[in-house]
């Protein structure tokens, strides 16, 4: 690859456009030139350019951090886009160069702001690549573009610069640094940092798989499971408990089962007394309930007397309603007199109002004639005098706007002289800030870079105090982890010898077994004994039981054939009862027709005297009909009660007999069945009593028990000896317990041991990764304020004389803008009031003549305006004098209005009188009317009242009565006589349920079980409970121990195939963190770094024979990164790179970068243009003239080499230079200059 030409525009400073051409000029023949200028010129910006064109990255901005934002425009500070100079809208960086097909190409970078504003938001770069052979544009998106260039040019961007920018200073560096730091050194020149990556993820990974492995092993060795033996005894203890349990759950139910007897019994009788109670609540209820039923006869009574109390209510009111009309009749009548008097009177004022408006009509004739001839004069002398006054008013409005104007021009000449003289003194004062006008771009992004280093160096100073003390406090805790590792390790040997004797003074383990055998037959010979006592307890509950179901049985036998006699009774009465009832049924519904609603209302229909529809009669003795139906609705309701509660009682005793009978024919079965099952128990009872008696006296042999004892002498007698056998088997465990607390004691301590170790590990690099951010904070603090020193003496030297920035309040950026914004605003409006002067002077003599001319003009109207006034008043004053003043139209419409009032008011006054008149007579008639319709009505009331009282003294009754009898009405009868049948009701029902309740309880009775007794029952259940209780706490612990030991199993196996599974699958990782893996990845990175130093010296050799052969160069045999010069002029004397001078050491270095160039193209690519940027420095002129020659042997070899330094020496001895020269505000501008 070849560069031709580099191109940008706006690059940080080097603003505006430049160009570089190695293709044309002086370049096109020089084959070594110098790029040079001061520190912070923008050299290096070149390079930038070129990067930026072909990557669209900037290489130095790779060690930026990668968070945070740019505050101006809001980006990273890693983004290429920052190198857009301040200021500017847009800008672009173009590199012409030949690609890897020997064709030239044209690569352009693009960014622009908003609108290409200076204040825009900054937007998407682009990157364009043209072939400049054919014209034709190559890629699309950014990405493609990319891809091509990657194409043409064969290295991305990293190799790009390490091929194209020789590192020969780096390599200074590599050369002094020890065999550490030379791998580091090498890895970041080539890239390579995957090795040291692989090996702290090698050593990680390995230390990951010990540290599982090793927490398997503690888990398996924390887990005691049982042997085989000890389970099978504990699986024997299980069953045995088991069966224990189920016996006494057994006996517990069975007392449970008698307990429930016993409640229910107690139910029973409790629901026995309720019903003798209800049943006699129920009488007493009935005999109470005699005043009511007196009662509803009276009510019954006072109802026939409802449609004569209706008739008389009615009529009363009638009455009171006739006595209101005929009084509002009569005051009707007077207001309708009154109303006729006083429309007569008014009809008679209307006609003399009349009469008066037509006088006053003729009267004002004459005046009215006159009146007319003076207003016609007077229109025509007001029109003339009216445009004269107009004419008047636009001539003064004409002369005070022209004076008004006269005026405001003279105050703007004052002002603008006064405002001019005040610009003047002020610009002269402030003349100083004229001189900062050019530079207030650079003056500006100085102040804003000085605020922004200062932000940055408060954030620094804090982030190197925080790691400072994170510094601190990691290596307090670091060697806080150190001593307790040292203490846990300590804390493990101790425990391991205490485990040690603690095992050498165990008991032996047969003894653990002998006692445990011994124990258990024993328990198993107290379980027999209990066995034994229980199955005789058994046999004599069931020979119990079984002589009480032969009672039971012999009992219901004899209760069954006489409930089945009575059954048969009461089976031929239930014909009988059921025909009474139909009867008493019929005969009542026949009553009920003859008193129902219909035959009322006809009854109620009946006149007296008149003859009655269904059979003729004209008397019809209604009330004597009414007292004979009620009774015998009532009896025929009273015989059909008696009837249904007769019947109802029977066929609930049937059904109660019927389900009785059922039920003790059932209860029979069950008690045969009983009775055989009983008798079968009590033999099988009784054999195994003499089996478990037999046994039993084989284990108290076996015991060495006596075998003619039983019962409590036997139990205890096996108790003393378990006693025994339990204390020494308390003993062992002790001793056992003892030895399982020291070997738990001793895991605890290994276990502390590892975690205190991996601790200290862990503490250990922490301590190292502080370490380094200490130092890399330390670092980029010094640099900070080095920058902010070289700000504030550029900032002192341009603003010493204007202002002192350092003790402004504000931010000085803001207040140099402000002024400076003030100055150029002030400037301008001097220049044009300056400008604008001659114009108003003339102006103002305008005005001045205007005003003259306008008062002349004046003065003329003024005179005849007042002509034609003095002629319009003469006028006026004699039109006053007639009508008052007034106008013609307003008196005539007043005359004409005040006669038509007067006739429309005589009219309404002649109309009212004739309404008044008609109202009048009409009263009169209505109030004779209702007086004769008074007198009539209460004429009727009183014959009604006197035949109504009349009946009520002959019947008994009163007015009380029937208007409590209207208030309750006919509902309270129906609701009366039900609730007093359901009382009848409940008392037949109380009596009904009384029976099969003492029936119940009778027959519980009768089942009374006599092997247990109520006193004694609670305590028994109790004991019982408790028994059943602890018999589940031994099973359920015993269950547990085996659940326990299955978990352990299981877990156990698991964890061992964990943790072979686990090896097995490490073992890879542990074998590669043993040969390449550490904690920093040192080891693989050393090596794999040692075999590029040595592909790096082979290349480097090859240069070096051209340039020097005096020298080559090659890798000690005794160290990984230890390079030796090997003089071949001296026989093959070997030296260190240490023992070089300066010039021989810059031999070495760019004989190595140029090396690494030819490493980073690979084969097939050739890179014909090298840049070297600084590192002369530090060389004499001898060495330096050296190194000259050395870049004039690479310029023999077809290459074109730019040498960047500010190195004066290096100036005078290359002829060919490209000088970057500051200019005013912080820019720059590109020359090549030729010696």
């Amino acid at each position: 690859m070849q560069i031709l030409a580099i191109r940008g525009s706006n690059l940080a400073s080097l603003a505006g456009s430049f160009e570089v051409s190695f293709s044309t000029g002086v370049l096109a023949d020089a084959g070594i030139f110098a790029i040079t200028g001061p520190t912070g010129a923008g050299k290096s910006t070149l390079l930038d350019a070129i990067s930026l064109a072909l990557f669209d990255t900037i290489p130095r901005l790779e060690s930026a951090p990668k968070t945070g934002q740019i505050t101006h425009d809001e980006i990273g500070p890693q983004d290429p886009r920052a190198i857009l100079r301040h200021g500017a809208g847009h800008g672009f960086a173009e590199l012409d160069f030949i690609g890897r097909d020997g064709r030239s190409y044209r690569s352009r970078w693009t960014v622009r702001r908003a609108r290409e504003r200076a204040d825009g938001k900054l937007q998407a770069s682009t990157l364009d690549l043209e072939c400049l052979d054919t014209g034709e544009r190559l890629g699309g998106k950014k990405t493609e573009t990319k891809a091509e260039i990657l194409r043409l040019v064969g290295l991305n961007a990293q190799q790009f610069g390490r091929a194209v920018v020789l590192a020969q200073g780096e390599f200074e560096a590599f050369i002094k640094a020890d065999g550490d730091e030379r791998a580091q050194l090498l890895e970041k020149l080539t890239g390579a940092d995957i090795y040291s990556r692989v090996g702290r993820l090698a050593f990680e990974k390995a230390r990951d798989v010990r540290a599982g492995c090793d927490s398997l092993e503690r888990q398996i060795a924390a887990m005691n499971g049982l042997d085989s033996e000890a389970r099978n005894l504990l699986e024997a203890e299980r069953q045995a408990a088991q069966a224990f349990h189920d016996e006494k759950l057994a006996i517990y139910t069975q007392l449970q089962d008698a307990r429930n007897w016993h409640d229910r019994l107690a139910d029973l009788k409790s629901k026995r007394d309720e019903a003798i109670h209800g049943c006699e609540v129920a009488r007493q209820a009935c005999e109470s309930a005699a005043p009511r039923l007196a009662a509803l006869k009276r009510h019954k009574q006072a109802l026939t007397h409802l449609g004569a109390w209706e008739r008389l209510r009615d009529t009363e009111e009638r009455v009171r309603q006739a006595e209101a009309a005929a009084l509002q009749a009569q005051q009707t009548e007077q207001n309708a007199t009154d109303a006729l008097i006083i429309a007569e009177n008014g009809l008679e004022t209307a006609q003399q109002a009349l009469n008066a408006a037509r006088c006053s009509q003729r009267d004002a004739s004459p005046d009215i004639q006159a009146a007319r001839a003076v207003d016609m004069e007077l229109t025509h002398v007001f029109s003339g005098l009216e445009l004269s006054e107009k004419n008047l008013q636009n001539q003064i409005d004409k002369s005070e706007n022209l004076q008004k104007i006269l005026t405001e021009i003279t105050q703007a000449v004052r002002e603008s002289q006064f405002k001019k003289n005040e610009l003047s003194a002020w610009l002269d004062e402030k003349s100083e800030l004229a001189k900062l006008i050019p530079f207030e771009a650079e003056l500006m992004s100085d102040l804003k870079g000085h605020k922004r280093l200062l932000e940055q160096l408060s954030g620094l100073a804090d982030e190197e105090r925080q790691a400072r003390l994170q510094y601190t406090e990691v290596a307090i805790k670091a060697q806080h982890a150190k001593v307790e590792f040292d203490d846990a390790a300590r804390a493990l040997q101790s425990a391991e010898g205490t485990t040690a004797r603690a095992e050498a003074n165990a008991p032996h383990p047969e003894k653990s077994e002998r006692l445990a055998s011994g124990i258990r037959a024993l328990e198993n010979l107290q379980r027999k004994n209990q066995e034994v006592q229980r199955l005789h307890g058994d046999l004599t509950a069931a020979e119990a039981a079984y002589a009480k179901t032969v009672e039971d049985i012999q009992r219901l036998t004899t209760e069954q054939t006489h409930y089945s006699t009575e059954f048969a009774q009461l089976d031929k009465q239930l014909p009988i009862l059921s025909a009474i009832l139909k009867e008493a049924k019929r005969s009542e519904e026949h009553c009920r027709n003859t008193t129902s609603d219909a035959a009322a209302l006809m009854r109620a229909a009946l006149v007296d005297g008149e003859a009655c529809p269904v059979c003729g009669a004209t008397e019809h003795h209604l009330d004597a009909l009414d007292v004979i139906l009620d009774g015998a609705v009532e009896k025929a309701q009273r015989r059909t009660t008696e009837a249904t509660t007769a019947l109802e009682a029977a066929r609930e005793r049937v059904t109660v007999l019927r389900t009785w009978g059922d039920s003790a024919q059932a209860q029979l079965s069950r008690l045969h069945e009983q009775q055989n099952n009983q008798g079968k128990a009590k033999e099988a009872y009784r054999e195994q009593w003499q089996v478990s008696v037999t046994q039993l006296a084989l284990d108290c042999k076996g015991c060495g028990l006596s075998n003619d004892q039983s019962g409590p002498e036997l139990a205890d007698e096996a108790e003393t000896c378990l006693t025994a056998l339990g204390q020494e088997q308390a003993a062992f465990n002790a001793k056992m317990l003892e030895l399982d607390t020291v070997r738990k004691a001793e895991r605890v301590a290994r276990v502390h041991c590892d975690m205190a170790r991996q601790s200290y590990e862990a503490a250990e690099g922490e301590y190292r990764a502080t370490e380094s951010k200490l130092k890399d904070a330390e670092h980029k603090l010094l640099q900070q304020e080095e920058e902010r020193k070289r700000l504030e003496e550029l900032l002192d030297a341009r603003l010493f004389r204007t202002v002192a920035w350092r003790d402004l309040s504000g931010d000085p950026a803001v207040w140099l803008s402000e002024n400076l914004a003030e100055w150029r605003s002030k400037n301008e409006a001097h220049i044009q009031m300056e400008r604008d002067w001659p114009s108003l002077t003339a102006k103002h003599a305008r005005a001045e003549s205007d005003v003259y001319a306008a008062r002349e003009v004046l003065a003329d109207i003024k005179v005849e305006w007042q002509t034609k006034h003095d002629v319009h008043q003469a006028l006026v004053r004699k039109r006053s004098g007639l009508l008052d003043g007034q106008s013609v139209e307003s008196v005539v419409e007043k005359i004409d209005g005040a006669v038509r009032e007067a006739e429309e008011a005589l009219q309404k006054a002649l109309e009212t009188r004739n309404t008044a008149s008609e109202c009048a007579v009409g009263a009169r008639t209505r109030c004779e009317g209702a007086v004769t319709l008074l007198e009539g009505v209460q004429k009727e009331l009183f014959q009604l009242s006197e035949s109504f009282e009349s009946r009520l003294v002959l019947e008994g009754c009163s007015r009380a009565d029937i208007s409590e009898a209207q208030a309750r009405g006919p509902e309270y009868a129906a609701a009366e006589e039900k609730a007093l049948s359901e009382l009848n009701k409940a008392y037949s029902d109380a009596c009904a349920t009384l029976k099969p309740r003492e029936s119940d309880y009778a027959q519980h009775e009768a089942s009374r079980q006599a092997a247990f007794d109520i006193a004694d029952l609670e305590q028994q259940l109790v004991s019982a409970k408790t028994t059943v209780a602890d018999a589940k706490t031994a099973l359920t612990r015993l269950e547990a121990r085996v659940l326990q030991d299955d978990e352990t199993r299981l877990q156990t196996a698991e964890l061992r195939a964990q943790l072979d599974a686990k090896r097995a699958d490490g073992h890879v990782w542990e074998q590669l963190g043993d040969i390449l893996g550490d904690a920093q990845g040192k080891r693989f990175r050393n090596f794999a770094q040692s075999l590029t130093l040595d592909h790096l010296l082979d290349f480097a050799n090859e240069r070096l024979a051209d340039l020097k052969p005096r020298y080559s160069l090659q890798r000690a045999p005794a160290g990984e990164m230890l390079i030796e010069v090997i003089d071949n002029d001296m026989g093959g004397l070997v030296r260190g790179l240490q023992n070089l001078s300066g010039g021989e050491r810059f031999l070495a270095s760019l004989a190595l970068a140029l090396g690494l160039s030819e490493m980073s193209t690979g084969r097939g690519i050739r890179i014909e243009s090298l840049f070297i940027d600084e590192g002369f420095g530090a060389l004499d002129s001898a060495s330096l003239g050296q190194a000259i020659a050395v870049l004039e042997h690479l310029q023999a070899q077809g290459r074109r080499v730019g040498v960047i330094s500010h190195v004066e020496e290096l100036k005078e001895r290359i002829p060919v230079k490209v000088e970057v020269t500051p200019v005013s505000g912080g820019k720059s501008q590109i020359a090549i200059v030729v010696d």
